[in-house]
């Protein structure tokens, strides 16, 4: 009964110890959390683990921040990472402990741009989105699966989400041509803005971005805080 009881006080403390062992790689363990990373791109893709080449990547840990003012504070941001696949570089952001990546973001502004012109305003260019309005389109949507890919035949309610989440986080723009003058009391924003109100009736703020060009140039750029995103300009 003695050898017993040893033996079950044995296996609960090896399988704490266990626990403790994943939970301390999961946080602070590159190739354990790159390994799982991986494996998330392998389900969402259906790929194999040797198609994804590691590009870069930014290890977790605290970063100090500021909020533009005088306050500095300390915030954690998890680990991120650049890969390669398909002869593409894009990003994987790891999020409350679920996996996102970008790798379709150039093919979703295609589509969603493509949607605009023909739905709201032939005078719209480029919506422009970053990985953060991915992560955030995929945490917030409770019906999705973080490994679901997004499809051109549900654009519509993608954009919809993204104009939503885009009032309190500015995480998306729609680029149009003003050739009038380039500020918010031209007559082409003004009729943009109340287009984009009447086809997506939820959506009270716009984020509009007028741009005298056809096209609207983007950069990829990895910043301070681990953040991955895609800027505009």
């Amino acid at each position: 009964m003695i050898k017993k009881k040893k033996i079950a006080v044995f296996i609960i403390i090896f399988v704490f110890l266990l626990i403790g062992t994943v939970f301390l790689l999961n946080f602070t363990n590159y190739s354990f959390v790159k390994s799982r990373a991986v494996n998330y791109l392998c389900d969402k893709y259906d790929a194999d683990k040797d198609e994804f080449e590691l590009v870069d990547y930014l290890h977790s840990g605290f970063h100090e921040e500021s909020d533009g003012e005088w306050v500095d504070f300390i915030n954690w941001h998890d680990f991120s990472f650049e890969f390669k696949y398909k002869n593409k570089s894009f990003f994987v952001n790891r999020y409350k402990g679920e996996f996102y990546d970008d790798y379709q973001i150039d093919d979703i502004e295609k589509w969603c741009t493509e949607w605009l012109k023909q739905n709201v305003d032939e005078n719209i260019v480029f919506i422009g989105l970053d990985s953060e309005t991915l992560i955030k389109y995929y945490s917030e949507n409770n019906r999705i699966s973080n490994k679901t890919s997004i499809g051109r035949n549900n654009i519509t309610s993608f954009i919809e989400k993204c104009m939503l989440i885009s009032v309190s986080n500015f995480s998306v723009y729609v680029y149009y041509d003003d050739n009038d003058t380039v500020n918010n009391n031209s007559t082409s924003y003004k009729n943009v803005e109340l287009e984009m109100k009447s086809v997506f009736k939820k959506v009270d703020k716009v984020p509009l971005a007028s741009s005298s060009r056809k096209s609207v140039e983007i950069e990829r750029i990895k910043n301070e805080n681990g953040m991955w995103k895609t800027y505009y300009f």
